[in-house]
């Protein structure tokens, strides 16, 4: 017979046992934080784009191994997600790949520098709210691509 002692009991080992399945504690979690960024005109009338982001990395504790985080390419999206600018030239201060051990989080400040222009032909950075968006690839899911995006942020224009 099961009794009620038995149930208090088995609870915490359940309780346990059902959070040891999310996700994040598994798995790596990359998000972009502190988007900032501002524009001006040239004498060319284009826009010289300059700001930057941070690349925020998480390797959950109960991951089963280290796992090696490559850099893909980043862009500028509408909030919608339409391509503005199709490749920004975000230098981290970090070495990449860079390797994450299971509970380890990094954090790698890309800067664009000032000399990424753009075309006001080609999208209006200055108008409306905007996202930066990557790709980066892991050893952990076997190098399968994955999508990190910001909150959205609003261009500082000149």
């Amino acid at each position: 017979m099961f009794s009620r002692a038995n149930a208090c009991l088995l609870l915490p080992l359940v309780a346990f046992v059902a959070g040891c399945g999310s996700k994040g504690a598994v798995s790596l979690l990359a998000h972009v934080e502190r988007p900032e960024l501002s524009a001006s005109s040239n004498d060319l009338d284009l826009l010289v784009l300059s700001g930057g982001f941070d690349l925020v990395l998480e390797l959950g504790d109960a991951a089963p191994r280290a796992t090696t985080v490559t850099l893909g390419s980043f862009s500028i999206e509408t909030e919608s997600g339409a391509p503005l600018v199709d490749r920004l030239d975000a230098s981290p201060d970090l070495e990449f790949p860079v390797t994450l051990a299971a509970g380890d989080t990094v954090s790698a400040h890309c800067d664009l520098g000032d000399d990424q222009v753009v075309d006001p032909a080609d999208g209006d950075v200055c108008s409306g709210n905007l996202r930066i968006a990557g790709v980066i690839t892991d050893t952990l899911s076997a190098g399968r691509p994955t999508r990190v995006v910001s909150n959205p942020c609003q261009a500082t224009c000149e």
